[in-house]
């Protein structure tokens, strides 16, 4: 009766293996199960992950399917490890694809070399002093692109290029409006922008402009500042350059054209249009209006190119220029040293009047005499 029993336990159990066999001792020596069917497959066990990580101690190797679908923790096959659970992936949620040629990952979060906690999309850590990353190749090429706002495609921005042996850093030709800045303590310091047709550099303080560097299409160096008539570029503390077109040498607000604090030391000649005044003095000039010798007869016969002369009587010369006034002081030094002559000058509006007396004259009356003589005449 116990054989019979037996017997008819091992049938109903072994009804739902009809076509298919599960194999204890199977042919092959590295398995201790073996299972074949051309109709079903296996069934590990099924839970949910809060389930799956109730499993108290799960031994290294251990496989269930998790049918729930969880943040970071979709459905699938997961094993352990020995330290936390993995899931198995298809082929396209592998992190690097090989095709052909190219691999690539499709990860949605960060990849780390070196480290296990990647905190952007390529973190690299070394430990040593050796280069993080080496670009090998002929003219390599590190390409910066951006995605547009309104539409999914990404357009060349900017680049780091070995060219031969010159290294470029800068945007590309299709960022017509693009700068290379550089930025330090938080702020934009130096601007680079060629968008005017040649290489403007501009300088920052604070985030604003106090300065550029330009070139000109024909050949010329710019340095100037962008703001009023007080800013100024400065030469090593000692020669400053205002937006108002002044130069001050040791003074860095120039009131003039040239303002020079200091003494001045100049080889060489001066041509010039205007005055030399002080600027203590309420009137005058340290500059002549005009200075020259008159001849005997009156005529110019050196000095400046601005008077003219002549000797309408005996002792009695006129030189003659526009900027003369009554204000005007004139300076006479006779071309003599034969005789004692007296000379008496006054000025006028266009002109001074020069008379000349001889001291040796009979009985002391100073009678009028030509003499050729010196003069320089001053505002």
């Amino acid at each position: 009766m116990k054989q019979l029993f037996t017997l008819l336990c091992y049938s109903f159990c072994s009804l739902p293996l009809i076509g298919q066999s599960v194999t204890i001792s199977p042919t092959s020596t590295s398995a201790i199960i073996q299972s074949s069917s051309t109709t079903s497959g296996f069934l590990p066990p099924r839970m949910s992950k809060s389930q799956r990580e109730a499993i108290v101690n799960p031994v290294n190797g251990l496989l269930v399917f998790q049918n729930t679908s969880n943040v970071d923790s979709p459905p699938g096959y997961y094993w352990y490890n020995g330290a936390y659970w993995r899931r198995l992936v298809e082929a396209n949620e592998l992190s690097w694809n090989v095709n052909n040629n190219n691999q690539s990952s499709a990860v949605s979060g960060n990849v780390g070399i070196g480290t296990a906690a990647p905190g952007d999309k390529l973190h690299i850590r070394t430990s040593t002093s050796s280069a993080g990353i080496t670009f090998e190749g002929v003219n390599p090429t590190f390409q910066f692109r951006q995605q547009g706002a309104a539409t999914a495609a990404y357009t060349d921005k900017g680049f780091i290029q070995l060219a031969d042996n010159d290294l470029r850093i800068g945007v590309n030709s299709s960022n017509t409006t693009g700068k290379f800045i550089i930025r330090t303590h938080g702020a934009d310091q130096i601007e680079v922008d060629g968008s005017g047709g040649g290489g403007r550099m501009f300088f920052n303080y604070n985030g604003t402009n106090v300065g550029s560097i330009s070139p000109s299409s024909s050949g010329n160096l710019h340095i100037s500042t962008p703001g009023t008539s007080s800013d100024f570029v400065g030469l090593n503390g000692a020669l400053f350059a205002t937006y108002g077109g002044r130069v001050g040498i040791g003074i860095s607000d120039p009131q003039e054209r040239l303002d020079v604090q200091g003494n001045l030391k100049l080889l060489g000649s001066i041509a010039m249009a205007g005055e030399i005044t002080k600027t203590n003095v309420a009137e005058g000039s340290f500059l002549p209006l005009c200075y020259g010798r008159v001849g005997f007869s009156g005529d110019r016969q050196s000095g400046s190119s601005n008077f003219t002369s002549d000797n309408p009587s005996t002792g009695r010369y006129k030189i003659y220029n526009v900027s003369i006034n009554y204000n005007s002081t004139i300076i006479v030094t006779l071309n003599s040293s034969n005789a004692q002559i007296i000379a008496s000058a006054g000025c006028g509006d266009g002109d001074c009047t020069v008379y000349l007396k001889d001291g040796f004259s009979n009985e002391n009356r100073f009678d009028p005499i030509n003499q050729a003589f010196y003069f320089v005449i001053y505002r």
